[in-house]
């Protein structure tokens, strides 16, 4: 089982779409471990395409997508479950809390072993990602 989140601060944002694409950005380049620093430039016509035709639907294919209002003490309960079988410290959780303080969240992916939330709070947007790999 895995947990992987990434919150990024809201001043930093000037809207949700915004948030969102950096996150996703993030997450792409995490998750195919490349080097941030070697990012394209966003006129790249190559670099487009290859989000248009390959990565957009790798990382969110339209068979899983589920969008769903998350409740929020239902996330802060799995939240804290999740991290804490992933042997995450309590101070740690504790401070995550934080962040989440008054979030708001939709699912945005759902499986049978895999799990993934985007939402904001009045700090930060975030996404919570829960899965069972192999």
């Amino acid at each position: 089982m895995q947990v992987d989140l990434i919150f990024a601060e809201k001043g930093k944002f000037d809207n949700i779409q915004e948030a969102f694409s950096a996150i996703f950005k993030k997450e792409l380049f995490d998750g195919e471990e490349w080097d941030i620093s070697d990012e394209p430039d966003p006129s790249d016509e190559q670099w487009i395409a290859a989000l248009k035709n390959i990565w957009i639907n790798e990382y969110y294919p339209r068979k899983s997508i589920y969008i769903e209002l998350v409740n929020k003490d239902d996330f802060t309960n799995r939240f804290k479950k999740d991290l804490a079988d992933v042997n995450a410290p309590e101070s740690v959780v504790k401070e995550l809390l934080i962040r989440l303080n008054h979030m708001e969240a939709v699912q945005v992916r759902k499986g049978h072993v895999y799990d993934c939330i985007f939402g904001r709070s009045d700090s930060h947007y975030f996404l919570f990602e829960w899965g069972i790999y192999v």
